[in-house]
């Protein structure tokens, strides 16, 4: 097998172009009172009422370094950090209705000076001005020191835009000629605003109002300008020029018309400067209905014209879609008319993000609404350094090596270090494309480093192996899968030509790169490019006894049983490994759990593996327990089962059913509860035959023969270890006994006692333990009469009657 070293990419970070921060956009103001302040995490809405904007499309706004925001501006007033009009900031030659009414650029060198520029929409537009802003007047509130000074004294389109100059902390103001091809650049320096310099690039944009409208926007990087011209109609141009800012006059070459729709109007390119966003709105219904559309381009396709991906967003009556601008948090948003959201678009910097979008999505305002406008943001403030990407195509020794400079970012020269001292002169190379012929086997390095037309560097490195033949690599010599399965093997060379066998077999099985295998065998690959060809072969193992597991989707842990959760299918799952979910880790077949939850099993049989899952819950019902009982023989108790919610069945063992039984015996019993998750529960109790004490002596006796109460009794209940003595009035004992079945016949030694009262006490043990008590607690009493307010208590009478 080949031992191999493939290629990885170091990125450096190169140090940004421009000045500016980021957190100079923190807060945004736009549209009908609408705000978004990304000084926040996550990014906030500032409510209506806030600021006193109130823009149809053109709007800027200005923060400090650290997001607080200096001043803002409609292009009619420029308002200060309490959003309030600035001293002397009214009337100013701009209008909110114009695309782009306006744009605040920092004077170079300064802390508080801003110029603004405005215009007005084509109908009513007489130039470009602009006012100087001076930040330290009025409090730090600032003062417009000077208003409407003329930068351009004729018509012009409603485009506006403003790029930082590389390096210097300059800047240009940028606009377009209307009946012209012609774009204006107007430098600002430390000096102040500069004279108007005229480019000519592109197509014309036309003398009316539908070409004048649409934005003019830089990427970050400066390196590139698009022009979209809005005559919502097929016709629309949208153009991308080359952009170069570096020298004493700036250039636009190299003019891309994009393949659009019609009604194209916002733009702006991702930070890492590879994608271009376009909205396009096209009427449909005489501006009752718009078909609404996000295009994303690719400029770094080699046909940019025609790499548009394009989305369609909701149709709305009236509600077309308007400008795009990045955010601090690497986003873009998109306005679109008369809605209570900002859209987002993430991922911008990936090819075809975007999905579908909706009227829920991005940012909601608080009672606010968007117009077509967002802040005209100087975008350089967002670029993502350039970072420099190697391509190539290896080859073997002697052979001529292809690389190929593939950086994003626009650069204008490259120097390449192709690792091998031994080439001499050779060993550099300042093309974008060159070759290199590596004459010994060996691991190199190569090196790219990559100029962009500020003077900005980045460095790539790529390490491979030259060989005698290309280095493929299939990975190990052999795999295996499961039967069913397939195995995709790559060769990992790219660019190149591929033959794929299967062996002993020489017929061509496959030409891609990589070849996905079903069957057991040994697999080969030549791969084959302009230069040389190398091989690799592979073993394909195939295993054929699957796990066989089959849980039901949930199982119950019942109170009287034990779930047991077992995968080894009866055993059948022979020489298998398990593997238990987090919830209970184990590497046994089986498991008993004990709590709810998901419980998940991975099995495996050699390369065979099956996965199953099975919900664990608890049954709802607590467990039913019914406390052991006393009877008293002759009188049933009842037993109630008082909350029967989850219960299904009750069945007790003495046939009963239902949540109440009557019991008339003591002995063992059970019931049999069935629960709504399917589970039984079985409780035993127990019914000990248990009287409540009983002792009644009667107050008098009629021992005369009558047969009626002729004998005097002492009725009772669970009493024993009786003395029962009766005496008469000179304490003369005339019956005792220690057994309460037998009663006095009213005689003493056979003769009659005389009618009268007489006395008696009942000494006598008995149960006081509490009522339901199983446990028994006996104690000694005293029967007598009625306790009086003496030391002793007295005895019971008795009276006899004849």
């Amino acid at each position: 097998m080949k031992k191999a070293i493939y290629s990885f990419l170091f990125f450096l970070t190169a140090t940004s172009i421009y000045s500016q921060n980021s957190k100079n956009y923190n807060i945004w103001y736009f549209g009908t009172g609408a705000g978004i302040n990304f000084n926040t995490s996550p990014t906030t809405v500032i409510p209506k009422g806030t600021t006193f904007i109130n823009s149809d499309a053109g709007v800027s706004t200005y923060c400090d370094a650290n997001g607080a925001l200096l001043l803002s501006s409609n292009g009619a007033n420029i308002f200060n950090s309490n959003n309030a009009t600035m001293q002397n900031g009214g009337g100013l030659n701009g209008d909110s209705t114009a695309t782009q009414s306006c744009v605040i650029v920092p004077k170079p060198g300064s802390t508080s000076i801003f110029y603004v520029f405005t215009l007005s929409p084509f109908a009513t537009n007489n130039g470009l001005y602009y006012s100087t802003v001076d930040l330290t007047q009025n409090g730090g509130l600032g003062s417009v020191t000077s208003r409407n000074t003329a930068a351009i004294s004729t018509k012009i389109s409603e485009k506006l835009t403003a790029v930082a100059v590389c390096k210097t902390g300059n800047y240009y103001v940028i606009s377009h000629e209307v009946n012209s091809n012609r774009f204006i650049f107007i430098p600002v320096t430390a000096a102040g605003v500069g004279t108007p310099i005229y480019v000519a690039a592109g197509s014309n944009v036309a003398n009316n109002a539908a070409s004048a409208r649409g934005v003019i926007k830089v990427s970050p990087d400066g390196s590139r300008l698009v022009c979209v011209q809005n005559n919502q109609s097929l016709t629309n141009t949208v153009e991308v020029f080359n952009l170069n800012i570096a020298g004493a006059t700036p250039t636009l070459t190299n003019p891309i018309k994009l393949n659009v729709f019609g009604g194209e109007y916002g733009a702006s390119f991702s930070s890492d400067n590879s994608r271009l966003y376009i909205t396009s709105s096209t009427d449909l219904i005489g501006n009752l209905l718009y078909d609404n559309r996000v295009i994303q381009f690719d400029i770094t396709a080699s046909n940019v014209a025609t790499s548009g991906i394009s989305i369609q967003t909701k149709k709305y009556p009236y509600k077309q879609l308007g400008d795009l601008q990045l955010g601090f948090d690497n986003k873009i948003y998109m306005a679109q008319q008369y809605i209570d959201s900002v859209f987002v678009i993430n991922n911008i910097n990936d090819r075809a993000p975007i999905a579908y979008l909706n009227i829920d999505s991005g940012i909601k305002l608080i009672s606010a609404t968007c117009r077509l406008g967002l802040p005209n943001n100087i975008t350089s403030a967002f670029n993502i350094p350039m970072k420099a990407y190697i391509t190539k195509t290896l080859a073997c020794v002697g052979s001529a090596m292809p690389f190929f400079n593939a950086t994003v970012t626009n650069y204008s020269s490259n120097i390449w270090d192709f690792g091998d001292p031994n080439s001499g002169a050779n060993n550099l190379s300042t093309l974008f494309t060159p070759t290199h012929i590596y004459t010994s086997p060996g691991k190199y390095t190569v090196k790219l480093t990559s100029t962009n037309n500020c003077g900005d560097q980045n460095s790539a490195i790529d390490s491979f192996v030259i060989a005698s033949s290309l280095p493929v690599d299939l990975g190990l010599d052999s795999a295996t899968i499961c039967w069913g399965d397939s195995k995709t093997f790559d060769c990992k060379i790219t660019g190149s030509t591929y033959e794929w066998f299967y062996v002993p077999n020489t017929t061509n099985t496959g030409t891609s790169q990589t070849f996905t295998a079903f069957a057991q065998g040994r697999y080969a690959v030549k791969v084959s490019n302009a230069f040389c060809s190398g091989t690799d072969t592979v073993f394909l193992k195939v295993d054929s006894i699957k796990p066989i597991l089959a849980f039901t989707d949930s199982a119950i842990i019942c109170h009287d049983s034990i779930l047991v959760l077992d995968a080894s299918n009866g055993g059948k799952n022979k020489n298998a490994s398990y593997a238990w979910s987090k919830t209970i880790i184990s590497t046994k077949p089986s498991i008993i759990p004990q709590k709810a939850g998901w419980y998940k099993i991975a099995i495996n049989i050699g390369a065979c593996s099956l996965e199953d899952s099975v919900l664990v819950s608890k049954d709802t019902l607590n467990e039913v327990i019914i406390a052991d009982k006393n009877i008293c023989p002759g009188y049933p108790i009842g037993i109630t089962i008082p909350n029967t919610i989850g219960m299904t069945n009750i069945s007790w063992s003495n046939g009963a059913k239902g949540a109440f039984v009557s019991i008339p015996d003591s002995g063992t019993y059970h019931v049999l509860i069935n629960t709504e998750n399917g589970c039984i529960q079985k409780d035993t109790f127990y019914v000990k035959s248990k009287c409540a004490p009983f002792l009644y002596v009667p107050t008098a006796f009629s021992p005369n023969d009558d047969s009626y109460n002729d004998t005097f009794f002492v009725a009772n209940r669970e009493i024993y270890d009786v003395e029962f003595v009766i005496y008469n009035r000179w304490n003369q004992v005339v019956f005792s006994t220690t057994d309460l079945s037998k009663g006095w016949d009213g005689t003493l030694n056979g003769k009659e006692c005389e009618s009268g009262r007489y006395f008696y006490r009942i000494y006598y043990k008995t149960d006081v333990s509490a009522a339901g008590s199983l446990t028994p607690r006996y104690q000694y009493r005293t029967q007598t009469g009625v306790q009086d307010n003496i030391w002793f208590p007295l005895p019971g009478t008795i009276d006899l009657i004849r």
